[in-house]
């Protein structure tokens, strides 16, 4: 009961930063790069080393907000 109680304590503050962020996104988006599509065929290919030939640093926030994202979303449906 205690450990859950925080986690909670975490979950809330963390679930309202992260949806003004995706509010803040949605009317200012991030757009893919232009390599996005073929980012599986690329790791399968070069490797994740492989992906600093086709992505620059400048695409590093999208792919930041996308990952977070995934777990975020993936921890909601575990916790929920």
């Amino acid at each position: 009961m205690g450990f859950s109680w925080v986690v909670y304590l975490f979950y809330v503050p963390v679930f309202l930063i992260v949806y003004f962020i995706a509010i803040q996104l949605a009317i200012t988006p991030i757009y893919a790069p232009q390599n996005f599509q073929f980012a599986e065929e690329i790791i399968n290919r070069h490797g994740w080393i492989g992906m600093k030939e086709y992505f620059t640093i400048d695409d590093l926030p999208w792919a930041t907000t996308h990952l977070m994202g995934i777990i975020f979303r993936l921890f909601s449906e575990i916790s929920g």
